[in-house]
């Protein structure tokens, strides 16, 4: 079989190339020893290649244990969704080897567009200055300095895209790369849950680093039994993970000390906010043991996430970085031109309408999560598309265009809309009647809640939202003309407003439109050539023509006379 072209595995392709597996147009994640393992099947398809072989082929002369390849093996057959009692792509052939059974054909290329910035090859702008820190942190532990960094952000703002391009230099710097992804569990927690993952794959695409954990780890190994042989399996039985707590820590401390001797280690751990305190206590070990090392950790969280769920990460952060013994990358939007370089190298051009640009900025705010959700929904529309192998715009983007909220996006901001309380969901929903920023006496008046109580009560739910970086920030305080002092606030994004906005049923919102443009009314009384422009709004989306003609016509001739 030609690996050089893209190949169909029965439901699934492989990009040879690219060492890429797509299934129904998307990639399938594959470690790279898993991958190694499936090339030398996919070379010799229906032919049984025995155990020796494969370890003698996938592992290129490297001595692991059968165990090592029988998990590679299971991971294999897990990407392909393979039943190993009903095998539909890899047979066993009982004490000789395994076999590639799933019909083959040559295939056209899957698509190459990237769909996040964090797929391999995808366009990675801006973040000069964070990234050059990184780097210069690395160095500094090269030196035998421990190093610790923690990226923080919202969601989508281009964290593990900052942490996947600094891959780059540290392989250039021949560091040993450990990457765990913390994930939220439920129930029951299991203790060390993403470094337990992270050796299980760095053992598999080193095979080295097992002896390190037989001889410094050991009462680690229980908990990751299919990479020892069976008798050894047996001999680490009897230890007890839960009554050794402090011996684990120490043990793991020491082990990635040892790793780090030779070459410097970069321990990456990603969303920190869900990981478990056993986590969380190595982490805190290590960078506190005062032993030299070439040890560099990445961490990356979300703020909102852990502080809503009193994760511990904010506190030890706060504690690490008043004594200056960590270092703090909070990431921020991209700029216009950063975004205009992004269009620039996803679609291979040269130089974007700098008015299509800036209209991507202006809507997604610089968020890259936005950013890529608007122009892939932009695809979706034909709006851009290929042509002779060129992608160009086919007619004028005007806002009409980007006015939906991709689905992509939709679902995301859905998850932290169902994550606020009650009192909260309804605060914001009256909020976004309003616009991006709002008052709280608008809010209270929107809800029909006497004032002062509803204005105060308004303003304790955004203060504590706002507290807690969730959605909104406290912007300052206003005085209107009839005495009312009312604190003012802006939502974090527009399109989080106008997804709040419509969540609300049409007649409820108009009701909210009438409320607020009668309070205002009330409250401008003596000066309200200074809202006409919101009171004709609030009107007009109430309902309300005829307030809303006439409060338009007075904001048409203040416009004339300047």
């Amino acid at each position: 079989m030609n690996l050089t072209a893209s190949i169909r595995v029965g439901d699934f392709v492989v990009d040879s190339a690219n060492q890429r597996l797509w299934k129904d147009g998307q990639p399938v994640d594959v470690l790279p020893q898993v991958w190694a393992v499936f090339r030398v099947l996919l070379e010799r398809p229906n032919q049984t290649i025995s155990k020796k072989e494969l370890h003698t082929l996938a592992w290129r002369g490297v001595e692991v244990s059968d165990a090592a390849l029988s998990q590679t093996i299971r991971r294999l057959r897990s990407a392909l969704h393979d039943d190993a009692r009903k095998p539909q792509y890899i047979e066993t052939v009982h004490r000789r080897g395994f076999r590639l059974i799933a019909p083959l054909s040559l295939e056209s290329p899957p698509p190459s567009r990237s769909s996040s910035f964090v797929e391999e090859g995808a366009p990675f702008v801006g973040r000069i200055r964070e990234s050059a820190t990184l780097t210069d942190l690395m160095r500094s532990a090269q030196s035998g300095s421990r190093r610790i960094a923690f990226v923080e952000g919202d969601p989508g703002i281009g964290k593990t895209a900052l942490v996947g391009a600094f891959r780059e230099p540290c392989r250039t710097a021949g560091a040993r790369l450990v990457e765990a992804q913390c994930v939220q569990q439920h129930g029951l927690v299991e203790p060390y849950m993403p470094v337990l993952e992270a050796l299980d794959r760095a053992v598999c695409s080193d095979p080295s680093i097992l002896a390190v954990l037989r001889r410094y780890a050991p009462s680690w190994l229980p908990q990751i039994p299919w990479l020892l042989e069976e008798e050894e399996t047996r001999r680490t039985d009897h230890l007890e993970p839960e009554a050794t707590k402090a011996r684990m820590l120490r043990e793991m401390a020491r082990a990635l000390e040892v790793l780090s001797v030779d070459r410097p280690l970069v321990l990456i751990l990603e969303d920190l906010h869900w990981a478990d305190q056993s986590t969380i206590d190595l982490v805190s070990l290590l960078i506190k043991r005062p032993e030299p090392a070439q040890l560099m950790i990445v961490g990356t969280y979300r703020p909102i996430e852990a502080v809503t769920s009193d994760h511990p990460i904010p506190r030890i952060v706060r504690t690490l970085a008043s004594t200056k013994s960590c270092t703090r990358l909070c990431l921020e939007g991209l700029s216009a031109p950063e975004v205009r370089s992004y269009i620039a190298e996803r679609f291979d051009v040269e130089a974007p309408p700098l008015a299509f640009a800036e209209q991507v900025h202006s809507r997604s705010e610089g968020n890259p999560l936005f950013v890529v959700a608007i122009v892939d929904h932009l695809v979706d529309l034909d709006l851009i598309a290929s042509s002779d192998g060129r992608w160009k715009i086919t007619r004028p983007i005007d806002a009409t265009d980007l006015r939906d909220i991709p689905n992509s996006l939709r679902e995301m901001i859905g998850q932290q809309l169902a994550a606020l309380g009650d009192d909260e969901l309804e605060a914001l929903q009256a909020a976004s009647v309003a616009a991006i920023e709002f008052r709280s006496a608008s809010v209270a008046a929107a809800l029909a809640i006497d004032e002062p109580e509803g204005t105060h009560r308004v303003e304790a739910i955004c203060d504590r939202l706002a507290a807690r970086s969730q959605l909104v920030n406290a912007t300052g305080e206003q005085c209107w003309p009839d005495g009312t002092r009312t604190a003012t606030y802006r939502f974090d994004h527009q399109l989080y407003r106008q997804s709040l906005y419509e969540s609300l049923g049409s007649t409820l919102r108009r009701r909210y439109h009438q409320r607020v443009a009668e309070r205002l009314e009330t409250a401008f009384k003596s000066e309200r050539r200074r809202v006409v422009a919101e009171l004709a709004a609030h009107f007009d989306k109430s309902g309300d023509r005829k307030k809303a003609a006439s409060y338009a016509a007075l904001a048409a001739r203040q416009r004339r006379s300047g």
